[in-house]
């Protein structure tokens, strides 16, 4: 009953000596049991060693266990272990369904119990209580003397009802990992294989109280517990280790057994090859720092040929990560050693792990990661999750739609779009509407001659869903549903649709990628989850709860599942971080991501309990998981056992910048390393331009590195002629000299106009272009966005609900019906009974709304909402329009009058045939005429959602042709409704349908409310000066007309701010726009499709377009560029419009 420590610095062959020893003890004493406890990670390692070094080539009475496997043996040996264990997913299972019954109870953290991950931190909370010997006493001196921070106080409360209710669960059916640490210690005492035997415990770093304890316990009944610990006095860094070894002398003390002297091992066999390395071992995080001095000839050459440690930096992750590539093969090819002898550690495996991952796949270097992968973000498991959603979220579109794209569900890829974009635009939703035939019809199968077909392939592919998920539909949504007949169904759910079979695909798929980690990884997942199953059916199958709850409680199970990876292979490198990894012996060992962030790590990870709550109870006595400052020395003594594994080389490096471009800076260790070894550091980004190619891959790369300097020319003479050779090289196969064009292309990609043959112009739109007004003007904003939209008939998907455009709609529907009605009862826009209107606008709205696509604008309260605020501006509309016609001569003659404009084409552009001709349709909202003599004047109104005003540059640049467009087919029928008069141009102008916010005071009649409204409201456009015209749109003259945009000086004059053009001027208009619509019809009769959008003050062609992601538009390359159409003051466009017209005729003979 003695306690022997050995000590020893790190590679002084600790472990070679208690090796040695018990082989030549047990070799004396056959019948004493020998057990050697390592870390988990070391048993199959450290048993090969010892077999090795077997004389006999094996071992009799020696065991190579780690602490969970000492437990199973001696539980196997007495029959301790009555009670299942309860691992970490069991405990996350039983925490899910307890935070449900006491929610109440915890009301700091019971708002968050539901959010995703945070059961898993309430349950490493307690598991950290357990580990730590925390009991509920512990816990209320902890409370106690957590009062002055109210908030970790409660925290604290809560955690202490759900530690208290997880106890009483559980008691008497299960036990926790860390409890069986305890029985444990309960069960030694009555094994027969421990008393007398000798314990050697190696490889360790530190222990947790209840492993001390189970120390404590094999110290009375050993005959020798053998402890080694990696340590060299008491000083930085060991400081960490030297407390262990005082709690062990303690713990000795305590239970009453001898403490033999301390063994100190001296040297470092390890390293004895390199005078770098053992001068690094001696001195690493010693103070003060002693530089190496190499001894040449008798004389001292501070940091000459540092060979054995290296530092270099790079300019990011992915240089850094290749760069140590191309190291390894150098190792390879010169030193002859096999991957297994080297290793590679990151500061952050996190941050690394795949640019290592990616580039080690490229170099063709095998691997091993060493970490756990947790399952929740894999296909399967978002899968099953998936079709619970459609369960719980009632058919969402949402959670259907997760379920189909999941990768699992055995659907294409066409036909899931085809469905999506047929629920998108028929807003199917909800179960009832997915368990019965879709019989709705879109815009494009009401058009479409095959539409039965293709509705009968979507409920082909309805009915496809309902089947698959059929297992799991017959589970009530109630809340009184057993647990036990849930994961029967879903058991059920996961079979029929052959999940292990497809899992089983993935991973052969995986195999011939020779990505080995995830094929194992879904060979395991199907047990993993089975597992889960029964463990959810053993813990709580009788309990009740709803399906939410249930899918909440398998959420919390799939977050706990990790599948851990052993490597298939012996030679291949080990890839870890520092704290996990758990290194052997290599020669070389490359240490990436020595950034300060990472090195040292940051402490303040969150949790239940942060870092700072744990600094502050240090002083309650009470021990929990380090503190972040006790973190910080923990992470030094880490540092110092990896660093020191290598027995030829250590390589550091440091990137300047993460993954996302953020900058980083190297850590302090550098400058220790540095201060160490002078002149060890080379600069990765200098050497960047020197050609270093290893693969394929590489040179491609090299490649594309000189060919953007070549073109940038910006190349250096070297570089130059290594480009050269590259070309050379590259160019032999034809798989290469393709990508080589393909480059070279990009390299020196510019912007060409764009254009498609005159015959695939005919092709696409016919002998006559069949377009309307909007579309000419789409054609003037960007020619190549007419060409998708109306060449290729691209379109965006037609979604199902209520938007700005269909709001315009229900305006122009229910003026006309309103109009209509007016007629019906021969009443006119002036002498409707103000009652009466308001119930014509009423029945108006109703009708068209339910008549608006099948019912739509009631569907939901929102819609009907919107529907009542609508009814209330459209009372207002009418209202305010009887004021403008009732203050002037015009009379409404007609509404929402179709038209059709055929020209032809060939009068402009001799290249076109006579069968080339454009059809222009369009809809004239209102058209009021005004009889004077032997005139009409003709006045249009243009009906809009928006504010809108008539801009003479944006008419001038054929953006905004509609008006005078209309105006022209709006003359032309006025001289066939009034014989023998004729038809002039009167006004063209825009209504807002709007309720407008006016500003005031409180004291403001209702009549000066009116007036500020129709201020608002007045009619903005074009306006005939013609004084009978003037006088007739508003025949009062008042200073400002509050009608339509009508402003008179002091003179009787009119105002620069009307917007007012003569006679001439106006048919100036009406000329040009027959004149730009012929020009435009010619171009894309010819076919030219340029991507040429345009910017005019605060609008951008490109803002709302629906092609900007198709046409490429990129004003960083060369040739793109968007035209400015912003009005110039000092351009005369009535002149350059006259210019234009005179000039036509020039314009036919060149074009």
């Amino acid at each position: 009953m003695a306690l022997q420590i050995i000590t020893g610095t790190s590679g002084s062959g600790k472990s070679k000596y208690v090796c040695d020893r018990v082989l030549y003890e047990s070799d004396k004493n056959p019948k004493k049991n020998y057990f050697v406890i390592v870390p988990d990670q070391f048993t199959m390692q450290t048993q090969m060693d010892f077999v090795t070094a077997s004389d006999k080539g094996g071992i009799m009475n020696i065991d190579i266990l780690s602490f969970s496997r000492l437990a199973h043996r001696i539980f196997e040996e007495t029959g301790g272990m009555r009670k299942p264990v309860l691992d970490d997913t069991g405990k996350s299972l039983i925490l899910r369904k307890i935070a449900g019954s006491i929610k109440e109870q915890v009301p700091v953290i019971g708002s968050n119990l539901n959010k995703q991950g945070y059961i898993h931190e309430v349950k490493s909370a307690i598991s950290e209580f357990m580990q730590y010997g925390i009991g509920q006493n512990e816990l209320d001196e902890m409370i106690e003397y957590a009062k002055s921070r109210g908030a970790l106080h409660y925290k604290l409360k809560d955690l202490q009802v759900l530690y208290k209710a997880f106890k009483e669960y559980i008691e008497g059916h299960y036990i926790t990992t860390e409890e069986s640490m305890d029985l444990l210690a309960a069960e030694l005492r009555k094994s027969a294989l421990i008393p007398g035997s000798v314990v050697v415990f190696d490889g360790f770093t530190g222990f947790t109280p209840i492993q001390e304890k189970v120390i404590g316990v094999l110290l009375t009944l050993c005959e020798q517990v053998i402890i080694t610990v990696t340590m060299d006095g008491e000083e930085e860094p060991f400081s960490f280790a030297a407390k262990t070894v005082e709690r062990l002398k303690r713990l000795a003390g305590e239970y009453g057994c001898e403490v033999l002297p301390l063994q100190h091992l001296s040297g470092n066999y390890r390293a004895a090859g390199s005078p770098q390395l053992l001068h690094l071992e001696k001195q690493l995080f010693r103070y003060p720092l002693v530089a190496f001095q190499a001894v040449e000839g008798g004389e001292d050459k501070a940091g000459s040929n540092v060979q054995s440690i290296r530092i270099s930096a790079h300019k990011d992750m992915q240089q850094e990560v290749r760069y140590l590539c191309r190291q390894v093969r150098a190792l390879l090819n010169e030193t002859g050693c096999a991957y297994r002898d080297i290793a590679v550690i990151a500061g952050d495996l996190g941050a690394y792990e795949s640019v290592i991952e990616e580039e080690f796949i490229r170099y063709e270097i095998p691997y091993f990661m060493d970490k756990t992968r947790n399952i929740l973000l894999n296909p399967v498991i978002e899968y099953i999750k998936a079709a619970l959603s459609v369960l719980t979220e009632n058919f969402s579109y949402e959670s259907v739609f997760h379920y189909l794209r999941s990768g699992l569900a055995d659907f294409d890829a066409e036909e899931i779009d085809d469905l999506e974009n047929y629920v998108l635009e028929l807003g199917v939703r909800g179960k009832s509407m997915w368990t019965h035939a879709f019989a709705g019809r879109t815009l494009a199968m009401k058009k479409a001659e095959n539409a039965v077909e293709v509705l009968e392939a979507l409920n082909t592919t309805r009915e496809s869903l309902l089947n698959q998920l059929a297992p799991i539909l017959e589970v009530r949504s109630s809340s009184d549903i057993c647990v036990k007949d849930m994961v029967e169904h879903l058991y059920s759910f996961v079979t029929a649709n052959r999940v292990e079979e497809k899992l089983h695909a993935y991973a052969d798929f995986f195999e011939k990628k020779k990505d080995d980690a995830r094929a194992k990884e879904y060979r395991q997942i199907y047990r993993l989850i089975m597992e889960l199953f029964d463990q959810i059916m053993e813990l709580i199958g009788q309990e009740k709860m709803s399906l939410s709850e249930f899918a909440d409680i398998l959420d919390a199970g799939f977050a706990e599942i990790e599948v851990g990876i052993i490597p298939r292979s012996v030679d291949r490198i080990i890839v870890g971080d520092i704290e996990r990894t758990r290194l052997k012996p290599v020669k070389y060992l490359f240490f990436v991501g020595v950034n300060d962030g990472y090195i040292p790590a940051k402490t303040n990870k969150g949790g239940i309990i942060s870092d700072i709550d744990r600094e502050f109870l240090k002083g309650s006595n009470q021990d929990l998981a380090p503190s972040p400052r006790e973190q910080m020395y923990i992470q030094k003594y880490y540092l110092y056992l990896n660093m020191t594994k290598p027995s030829k080389g250590l390589y550091l490096s440091y990137a300047a910048m993460d993954g996302q471009g953020t900058a980083l800076r190297p850590s302090y260790l550098i400058g220790i390393v540095k201060q160490l070894f002078p002149g060890c550091e080379t600069d990765g980004r200098s050497t960047q331009g020197d050609l270093a190619i290893g693969n394929l891959f590489e040179a491609r790369e090299a490649f594309c590195q000189f060919l953007r300097k070549y073109a940038e020319n910006s190349i250096s003479d070297k570089e130059r002629e290594q480009f050269i050779r590259l070309l050379h090289l590259l160019g032999k196969e034809e798989s290469d000299r393709l990508l080589l064009n393909h480059l070279v292309e990009n390299a020196y990609l510019t912007n060409k106009e764009r254009s498609i043959s005159q015959v695939a112009a005919g092709l696409l739109y016919g002998d006559i272009i069949l377009s309307s007004i909007s579309r000419m003007e789409r054609y003037a904003s960007c020619a190549y966005s007419y060409f998708l939209q109306y060449g290729l008939s691209l379109k965006e998907r037609e979604l199902y609900g209520f938007e700005s455009k269909d709001m315009g709609t229900i305006f122009h529907g229910v003026l006309e019906h309103f109009s209509n009605k007016l007629l019906e009862k021969n009443y006119t826009w002036t002498d409707f009974p103000a009652d009466e209107g308001e119930a014509m606008v009423a029945e108006s709205m109703q009708k068209v709304c339910m008549e608006y696509t099948d019912a739509l604008l009631y569907d939901n309260a929102l819609n009907r909402y919107t529907m009542k605020n609508m009814e209330h501006m459209m009372q207002k509309c009418v209202s305010n329009i009887s004021y403008q016609l009732g203050k002037g001569r015009f009379v409404p003659k007609e509404y929402e009058v179709s038209f059709h404009v055929v020209e032809n084409l060939k009068d402009l552009d001799i290249s076109l045939s006579d069968k080339d001709k454009m059809r222009l349709s369009g809809r004239i909202d209102r058209m009021d005429t005004c009889e004077k003599e032997d005139k009409v004047f003709v006045k249009i109104v243009d009906y809009k959602s928006g504010d809108k005003n008539f801009d003479l540059a944006a008419f001038y640049h054929g953006t905004q042709l509609q008006l005078v467009v209309y105006m022209n087919e709006a003359l032309k029928r006025a001289e066939k409704l009034h014989p023998g008069k004729e038809a002039v141009s009167a006004a063209m102008l825009y209504y807002h349908v709007d309720d407008p916010v006016v500003e005031g005071t409180v004291k403001m009649s209702p009549e000066e409310v009116n007036g500020k409204v129709r201020e608002a409201l007045r009619m903005k456009g074009v306006i005939n000066s013609d004084g009978d015209i003037l006088e007739a749109l508003d025949t009062t003259k008042s200073a400002k007309s509050d009608c339509v945009t009508l402003d008179y000086d002091s003179k009787g004059g009119l105002k620069s701010t009307t917007n007012a053009l003569n006679s001439e001027q106006m048919k100036l208009l009406s000329d040009y726009a027959s004149y730009s619509l012929k020009a435009m019809g010619a171009k894309i009769k010819k076919g030219e499709i340029p991507v040429n959008p345009y910017a005019s003050g605060n609008v951008d062609a490109c803002e709302y377009c629906a092609y900007k992601d198709v046409c490429g538009f990129d004003e960083k390359i060369p040739g793109y560029t968007k035209r400015n159409l912003s009005k110039d003051k000092d351009v005369d466009y009535l002149d350059k419009i006259k210019e234009e017209l005179d000039g036509s005729s020039i314009f036919r003979r060149t074009e």
